[in-house]
């Protein structure tokens, strides 16, 4: 622990410790990387100053990958011979370099495509990358956690086949721990379009551990990860508030007093739309199980005068549109008597 002022903190309901963290950006950039952190620290109130003492994030999307082709001189004379040499590149002994001296408990590397410049069907070639990447650390052993993109199909849960990786079997076999998420593709019954928004985090190998079953996530605001509901009891049986207006009502004003603002889009894979954003909440009804169903009650609800449409910037000063509840579902219109003339 440094400087003492970072806590242990559960993840996604599991408990976690606190520790050293150095991320190794190869895909994003100093300014995405601000904003994405900015985002974490604020949604969990998470210390700044203790996260300087332990998290050191580095923009490496203009650098060179740390696996590929390097020349070098192999002769052992004084007279140079210059040689292709595939392995380890200086990029990777600069990242090694920091490593030493930041001494974390866990590297992650993000990610395989833009570090491993390699063959990935080539068994030799995968195998060596991994066993680079546990050299990392020149003197200790520490965790290293590599992200890798597989394909659309596996990715959105098309695929039958579920082994999660594209590629050779190395990307498997070479690894202490894989997991990977997939989607848990739900279809209208109308038109076919996918409607789910919640995915599996699925652990395909755990070499020192028990075997581990699949965790449901959805993305909450900013789309951050969060562990989707699971329901018990009347819930569970579709037993809910008789009136789904009034339950729309009641969390769209609850989000909008915390600051959390729901978006006006009635698009049917709106991220931050009402269906999106708020279906997993424990008061969701559950008779709405597909955003072209809550859609219709929202458009219900506008005409009925109990939602408005709110312009508004977002932090990057773009303008949106979001829901404000504009009256009481509960309650009739006003009447108003209007004399003749």
């Amino acid at each position: 622990m440094r400087g003492g002022a970072w806590r242990n903190r559960p993840w996604l309901r599991h408990p976690a410790v606190a520790g050293a963290l150095l991320f190794y950006s190869a895909e994003d950039g100093r300014k995405r990387l601000k904003r994405r952190l900015r985002r974490v620290t604020e949604t969990f109130d998470y210390d700044p100053e203790g996260l300087r003492g332990n998290l050191l994030v580095l923009d490496a999307s203009e650098l060179e990958p740390l696996y590929g082709e390097e020349v070098r001189d192999v002769s052992a004379t004084s007279k140079p011979q210059m040689m292709k040499h595939l392995g380890d590149t200086s990029t990777f002994r600069s990242l090694q370099a920091m490593v030493a001296a930041f001494d974390p408990q866990l590297v992650i590397v993000d990610g395989a495509s833009d570090t491993f410049d390699g063959n990935e069907i080539a068994r030799r070639e995968v195998r060596a990358f991994i066993k680079l990447l546990r050299q990392v650390h020149p003197t200790g052993k520490i965790g290293v956690l590599l992200m890798v993109h597989i394909d659309r199909a596996s990715a959105r849960g098309y695929s039958s086949n579920d082994d999660g990786y594209a590629g050779n079997a190395q990307w498997h076999n070479s690894c202490r721990r894989r997991m990977y998420l997939q989607q848990k593709v739900e279809k209208d019954d109308d038109d076919g379009s996918v409607i789910s928004d919640t995915f599996l985090l699925r652990v395909m190998k755990n070499q020192d551990g028990k075997p581990v079953p699949d965790m449901e996530l959805m993305r909450g605001e900013f789309g951050l990860w969060q562990r989707a509901v699971e329901y018990s009891g009347q819930l569970a049986q579709g037993v809910g508030p008789e009136n789904p207006a009034e339950t729309l009502a009641r969390l769209i004003q609850e989000y909008y007093d915390r600051g959390q603002f729901i978006s006006a889009s009635l698009a049917a894979n709106a991220p931050t739309g009402v269906h999106a954003t708020l279906s997993g909440d424990p008061g969701w009804p559950r008779r709405l199980r597909k955003a072209k169903q809550t859609n219709e009650v929202l458009r219900d609800m506008e005409r009925d005068g109990i939602l408005g449409k709110e312009p508004y910037q977002r932090p990057n000063r773009s303008w949106a549109e979001r829901w404000k509840v504009t009256r009481d579902p509960s309650k009739p219109f006003e009447q108003v008597a209007h004399s003749g003339t």
